[in-house]
């Protein structure tokens, strides 16, 4: 992850290069933007991640193993409860559920449960 918000940062698309290769740069710049914008602005790691959507979200999945970030994770039938820290057996595809359980953990985080 360091090396592609340190690509970013390097990735000029004046450079004297011919069009196609500037337009690839843009594009790939473009690319690392959108997936490490908040990424790239953070000064520490954080102390705990949630996931909703294991099979979804598999790259945050492996980022907070290699970080040991440890992760909370809304599980369902199609995930695999090994991968998380810990884990919460829950219908991840429902609106209303996933708004439940992020209530409750935040208001066990403001009253330091």
């Amino acid at each position: 992850m360091r090396e592609c918000i340190s690509r970013l940062n390097k990735i000029d698309p004046n450079l004297a290069v011919s069009k196609k290769e500037r337009l690839l740069l843009v594009k790939h710049k473009a690319r690392l933007n959108k997936f490490f914008y908040g990424v790239k602005t953070m000064q520490i790691k954080p102390e705990l991640l949630i996931i909703v959507g294991q099979q979804e979200e598999m790259i945050a999945v492996n980022e907070s193993q290699k970080l040991n970030i440890p992760n909370i994770t809304f599980v369902d039938t199609d995930c695999n409860p090994k991968l998380a820290t810990y884990f919460i057996p829950a219908n991840d595809d429902s609106f209303l559920s996933i708004q439940f359980l992020l209530q409750t953990l935040v208001c066990a985080q403001n009253l330091n449960i």
